[in-house]
């Protein structure tokens, strides 16, 4: 967990120099801090927010037409469950015009202004290479999606480290990928 999510924030904070980033956040559940909710990272660059969640759960190796089950409850792990998350940290956010977010001790960690905030793109970043479906997501009927989050693989977003000269080109990409 640890390792992938730094990963991620690393080469989110490489394709977006001078964001703020935020990792291992909680926000209050049913506006409680007694179980609260856990988001892996919330970058801010600009007028932007990217609400992000990390999934490094192992898919399933075995052939669809021996186990199509599994394959389906993985695609639920890393596409859905990431969907929801991404949902759910987006309504605490945008519940309020200065959300806070805190630290696993529930000490709070920092506070967003969310009036200054003009664009959100949800995404679901898999250590699995799952993009031909990932990118069809919303197509599939057994995934029951909430937010539709762009799910990319850490493959991909190494690729998109590399390629994108500059962060508003990073950032375009995400939105034709969102209406996409």
């Amino acid at each position: 967990k640890e390792a992938s999510e730094g990963m991620v924030s690393e080469m989110l904070a490489q394709i977006l120099p001078g964001c703020t980033m935020y990792t291992d956040n909680y926000y209050p559940q049913n506006g409680s801090m007694k179980n609260p909710a856990e988001n892996d990272i919330i970058v801010l660059f600009h007028d932007t927010m990217l609400i992000v969640e990390v999934k490094a759960g192992s898919f399933v190796y075995t052939p669809p037409f021996i186990d199509f089950g599994n394959h389906i409850v993985s695609y639920k792990s890393l596409i859905e469950k990431a969907d929801h998350q991404c949902k759910r940290t987006y309504d605490y956010l945008m519940s309020k015009t200065n959300p806070e977010i805190y630290n696993a001790d529930k000490s709070c960690k920092a506070s967003i202004n969310t009036e200054r905030i003009k664009d959100v793109y949800m995404m679901s970043v898999t250590v699995d290479n799952i993009n031909s479906f990932a990118a069809r997501a919303e197509k599939l009927n057994f995934l029951q999606l909430k937010c539709n989050a762009i799910s990319i693989s850490v493959d991909d977003l190494m690729v998109y480290r590399d390629f994108f000269e500059s962060p508003l080109l990073f950032l375009h990409f995400l939105k034709q990928r969102r209406q996409a």
